[in-house]
């Protein structure tokens, strides 16, 4: 009978899981239109009554920090097919997964070892969709990374021949692909939809998290405000950029003779032993034979 109710309680965490797993690209279309729309058109004052009032469903059960932080890593990882809800829901349907399959370890193995791997589960389950996110946002961070030189390189070659600096991001955006071209087509709906440049720009370093973005957006919002020629700030910036990226890889091949010392010695040292002390052992065994 025990085993029963568990049968049927898996079956029914499994259809749960899969209502809430599974994605609709519908409704994410439709969620992303309105909550871009709705962040920049939104200003200071307003945004958090938005954002606090849309709250709904498991939002509400959840503490405030955890929801900021999934929706910090959904926005770093490009708002992929799952909103922030959907995020939430599937941690608490993971860690129930995890918490059903662990209780059937553990009464069918009877054992302390099984109730560990219960609570593992359960643990496995709830920071799963985080660990995901994060990766995401970190392969995203090094593509926007590896594009982010040659931009500013298109963006200084179009606004010396004449465009303005929107106009060029606009172009950018229509031609570009790949991580730091939605960016910034997210930034330029922005401003249209009414928001400032400063914050908007501001926006998209908070966003992306990336140092040498965030050192570029400071120097455009300084630019903008001070006047100083856009071309001769995107000229610095990409010198710069590029100077980084080649200390950086300088400073990883430093690395890999250190990297590689601990390998070689556990490979190459019992291999020198029996080289070297085998010959020795084996005339010691016959002499003493």
């Amino acid at each position: 009978m025990l085993m029963l109710g568990m049968a049927v309680l898996v079956l029914g965490v499994l259809a749960l899981g899969w209502l809430l797993l599974v994605p609709d690209a519908h409704a994410h279309a439709r969620g992303n239109l309105s909550r871009g729309a709705a962040e920049a058109a939104a200003g200071p004052a307003t945004k958090g009554a938005t954002q606090g009032a849309s709250r709904g469903g498991v939002r509400r059960l959840m503490p405030a920090a955890s929801v900021g932080r999934i929706t910090r890593l959904v926005d770093a990882a490009g708002r992929p097919a799952e909103q922030v809800e959907r995020m939430l829901q599937r941690k608490v349907v993971l860690a129930a997964l995890g918490l059903v399959l662990g209780v059937l370890i553990g009464v069918g193995t009877a054992s302390p070892i099984g109730w560990l791997l219960a609570i593992a589960l359960v643990v496995l389950g709830w920071f799963g969709p985080e660990i995901y996110l994060t990766g995401r946002a970190g392969d995203r961070r090094k593509a926007i990374d590896a594009a982010l030189a040659d931009t500013l390189d298109q963006l200084t070659i179009a606004v010396e021949a004449g465009l303005g600096f929107e106009a060029a991001l606009a172009r950018i955006v229509h031609n570009g692909r790949g991580p730091l071209a939605e960016e910034l087509g997210r930034t330029l709906q922005a401003m249209q939809l009414g928001v400032t440049r400063r914050e908007a720009y501001r926006a998209l370093a908070d966003r992306v998290q990336l140092p040498d973005l965030d050192r570029f957006v400071r120097a455009v919002i300084q630019a903008d405000a001070y006047g100083v020629p856009i071309s001769t700030v995107l000229r610095i910036q990409s010198d710069e950029v590029r100077m980084r990226r080649r200390q950086r890889l300088e400073e990883q091949a430093m690395k890999i003779p250190v990297k590689i010392t601990f390998p070689l010695m556990l490979c190459l040292m019992p291999v020198l032993f029996i080289m070297v002390l085998g010959p020795v052992i084996i005339n010691a065994v016959e002499a003493f034979q």
